[in-house]
């Protein structure tokens, strides 16, 4: 099945570096800065709905991430439908199973492997016990 989304809540935000659409976004220490999510112990804020290219940051322009609702997310490996899901270091949605680790939401369909798209109802973060 294809991955769909359904945007209950989107907030727009300064990206400090280039942002991949459909992967994990975390804030950064300044006010109104976020950031695609490098690590899968951090808290995750949402999904960034749009590509930001380097030229766009230089720009000033901004990202949106969607906070609420089910997200479009890129697979980092095969999920099962059903499964808690965390950031990996490079933003996109993996299978939860590392104590530390903040799971981000419930896949709702099943991937076969990195690249794929997923769809996932994100909820508020809490660590894998």
């Amino acid at each position: 099945m294809a991955a769909y989304s359904n945007v209950l809540f989107a907030k727009g935000y300064n990206a400090v570096a280039p942002m991949t659409k459909h992967r994990f976004a975390v804030l950064t220490a300044n006010t109104e800065e976020a950031a695609q999510a490098a690590a899968s112990n951090v808290v995750i804020i949402g999904v960034n709905l749009f590509d930001v290219a380097a030229l766009d940051v230089t720009h000033g322009r901004g990202c949106s991430i969607q906070m609420a609702g089910i997200a479009e997310l890129e697979a980092g490996g095969a999920i099962a439908r059903g499964a808690s899901v965390m950031s990996d270091s490079s933003g996109r949605a993996v299978t939860a199973a590392t104590a530390g680790n903040y799971v981000v939401g419930i896949a709702l369909e099943a991937v076969s492997g990195a690249g794929n798209r997923v769809p996932v109802l994100l909820a508020i973060p809490g660590r894998v016990l």
